[in-house]
């Protein structure tokens, strides 16, 4: 089953809930998978993740969702592998557990990327829910 995908185009801000530093700031595109983000919010706890422009592959998460949790509390970002991607479904495993994403982003939901190597995932980040989001 493929275990890779293609990211969905689009810009957002994701809502700033720690501090009054500001909304983060994407430009996510899927050929070739990359984001850009500008993340203010890191400017004085994470200086070197104020501004980010990697390939990552992006997908999303319904905001406070079981795989959100799920993935929040596992430590080992090497236990977290992706199972299948259908359409646009992202199946997560982690030891005991299958979990749901979608690569279509939403208002509200959760941003989630990470360097996909085949189904091996590494620098793996979950963000805040999105807001003016523009599919481009």
């Amino acid at each position: 089953m493929p275990n890779t995908w293609q990211n969905v185009n689009c810009t957002f801000e994701t809502l700033n809930t720690v501090n009054n530093l500001g909304n983060s700031q994407y430009t996510i595109t899927g050929n070739p998978n990359r984001m850009v983000r500008y993340a203010p919010i890191n400017r004085f706890r994470a200086p070197t993740q104020l501004h980010f422009d990697q390939s990552k592959s992006v997908c999303y998460l319904q905001h406070g969702c079981l795989t959100e949790q799920e993935i929040m509390k596992e430590a080992d970002d090497n236990n977290i592998t992706i199972f299948s991607v259908v359409a646009n479904t992202i199946v997560f495993s982690i030891p005991g557990k299958s979990l749901i994403a979608t690569r279509i982003p939403a208002t509200g939901w959760t941003v989630f990327d990470c360097i996909n190597n085949n189904g091996i995932l590494s620098h793996i980040h979950v963000g805040h829910a999105l807001s003016n989001l523009r599919l481009t």
